[in-house]
């Protein structure tokens, strides 16, 4: 369960950004080809001038609708009626580190991987990233790089086109964007639940190893991409760390939710039926704190390329949960009730792994340690651990 946030520069990004505006760099010449696309040639020509102005008159007519203002309606109509002529391969072509990024360890770092991803006109646009795709570029029918420093029409141009040649040979581009990229901030499922897209980023090409195994089911299209829901059988972690059993009669799946976009990529996105637990108007009273955050009941998300986590627990049923408020939307949130299968193992995990705590089973309980959704897009019990009482030990 995630804060929305904008997308902002990556750290390579702005590195190179500020780079850019301190320094002088000659351009490589004789770039490789990236076949069928065009090959980047000799690129020899003026040292990087300082940032300047962008004339707002010199921006091309299909790029003067750059709106870091505009709604969610207004970025799925964007996906709908794109007007900036992209066309994406529908599966993208890794290609060799470019001459000029070899000799750059910003660019080249080993872990890195550049691909070719569609044309816009006669230009090549060209990805790179690690793990997943976080700049793009364009190559041009003569052979030179572009960096497309703003591919979203939602971002805000910080950093104005530069007059001559980038950091290692390749003219920074502000003005270019792509509108098949305005991906509004929350997508709505059907049942009316948000789902929360990242900010930074652009996707990955796979999904991670231990999620390969979940099965997927289309759940609608947005533009020309397609959201799915993913889920794979989990089992009780606690008990591999803890001497506490997993509860009986009851099965745990592992949900998330991504976008396959048009060029190939995974969108991973946050299900988030109620926010934060501040967000909820509570009637019951609580005490989880300022600083309390939810996970899954497995609490289970580790690394730097991880999907969303929503364990589904089969075999609840109502009288296992009391209403104790409503989300922003009205929706009943639950915390468990005396009969509630899982509260009291979740107690002794959290017992064992702070032998110190003085918390009662009852005070756990009321916190809440755990809290209840029906998820009407699911059709089942999606229960969330507070961050405040995992037993969590590993990662």
């Amino acid at each position: 369960m995630h804060t929305q946030r904008h997308r902002a520069l990556s750290s390579l990004a702005l590195t190179l950004v500020l780079a850019m505006s301190a320094c002088t760099f000659g351009a490589d010449a004789g770039e490789p080809s990236i076949s069928p696309s065009p090959t980047a040639g000799a690129n020899a020509g003026p040292s990087a001038s300082p940032l300047a102005t962008l004339d707002p008159a010199s921006i091309p007519e299909e790029f003067r609708k750059r709106d870091p203002e505009m709604t969610d309606a207004q970025a799925l109509a964007r996906l709908d009626n794109p007007g900036t002529r992209e066309f994406w391969l529908t599966t993208p072509r890794e290609i060799p580190v470019p001459l000029w990024a070899e000799k750059d360890p910003l660019w080249d770092n080993d872990l890195s991987t550049w691909w070719e991803l569609g044309r816009r006109g006669t230009s090549t646009i060209v990805g790179v990233g690690y793990p997943g795709l976080e700049e793009f570029f364009e190559i041009d029918a003569d052979g030179n790089w572009t960096w497309v420093l703003f591919p979203s029409p939602r971002e805000a141009a910080l950093v104005t086109q530069s007059v001559g040649e980038g950091a290692v040979g390749v003219t920074p581009n502000s003005f270019i964007y792509y509108d098949t990229l305005s991906l509004p901030l929350t997508i709505t499922l059907v049942s009316g639940e948000p789902l929360l897209t990242p900010f930074t980023g652009w996707g990955f090409p796979t999904l991670p190893e231990d999620a390969t195994r979940a099965t997927a089911t289309p759940v609608r299209s947005v533009g020309d991409y397609q959201l799915a829901r993913y889920q794979r059988p989990v089992a009780w972690v606690w008990s591999q760390v803890y001497d506490v059993a997993s509860p009986t009669a009851v099965n745990f799946r592992d949900v998330f939710y991504v976008l396959e976009t048009p060029y190939g990529m995974i969108i991973p996105l946050t299900y988030s039926p109620f926010g934060i637990l501040e967000d909820v108007d509570w009637t019951v009273t609580t005490d989880f704190g300022r600083d309390a955050y939810l996970v899954d009941l497995n609490d289970i998300a580790c690394g730097i390329w991880d999907t969303d986590h929503n364990t589904v627990v089969d075999g609840l049923v109502n009288s296992d949960w009391k209403a104790a408020g409503v989300n922003p939307r009205g929706d009943t949130v639950y915390v468990p009730s005396s009969t509630n299968p899982l509260i009291a193992p979740m107690h002794e995990v959290y017992r064992q792994a702070n032998p110190r705590s003085k918390v009662s089973l009852d005070a756990f309980a009321a916190a809440p340690a755990l809290v209840g959704y029906y998820s009407r897009d699911i059709g089942a019990w999606v229960v969330y651990l507070n961050g405040t009482y995992s037993g969590r030990a590993w990662c």
